[in-house]
């Protein structure tokens, strides 16, 4: 709980309370919501999970793909990857968004991905495989094609919107970003963000 309360307080130090999109709460409330999380965590799960590797970057080159492929896995396991994702309310199936997040990392770990919905109740609330297992997305190499493919389309839709409108104008959802920007690694450099 401790290093949860440093983390925050060291965000706070870094980007400025103001600079932090709180939405309808304050840095006390993200607090005590945070450490309950926290602690509903380490009771229900954490002693269940063995990971090798923690907030680790990847970078994976595909023959396939023209870039690099660069991310930061929560926690990797033997077994699996986990992705740590936070509610307002109960998640018990992974949400359509973060579906080509899911398909990058299996397409790095070769693994599956479970999913772990902290839900900022009081108290907190934690979902995650095996008990609902419907939060794992199984790994099969062969659905790695369509992964791929899910990815070059992406790509390709950046490419014509760059090549229409080049770096200066309006992009659609320019300026639209949510609270997690402060985590990012281009958060300094986001045209999104200008």
């Amino acid at each position: 709980l401790d290093s949860f309360v440093g983390s925050l307080e060291s965000q706070v130090r870094e980007y400025g309370e103001s600079s932090i999109l709180w939405n309808k709460f304050t840095k006390d409330t993200v607090g005590l919501i945070g450490s309950g999380l926290v602690a509903q965590y380490h009771s229900q799960v954490a002693s269940t999970i063995q990971p090798i590797r923690a907030e680790e970057e990847f970078n994976v080159k595909l023959d396939e793909l023209p870039v690099l492929l660069r991310g930061i896995i929560d926690i990797e396991t033997e077994n699996c990857v986990i992705d740590m994702k936070t509610s307002s309310r109960k998640v018990l199936y992974p949400k359509d968004e973060w579906r080509l997040q899911g398909e990058i990392y299996q397409l790095a770990s070769r693994k599956p991905v479970d999913w772990h919905v902290c839900v900022k109740t009081s108290p907190g609330q934690v979902f995650a495989p095996p008990e609902y297992a419907n939060l794992r997305t199984q790994y099969d190499s062969g659905g790695d094609p369509l992964r791929i493919l899910s990815v070059l389309r992406i790509l390709e839709d950046i490419q014509r919107t760059y090549d229409a409108l080049g770096p200066d104008e309006l992009w659609e959802g320019r300026g639209v970003y949510n609270g997690s920007c402060f985590m990012c690694d281009y958060k300094h450099e986001c045209i999104w963000r200008q």
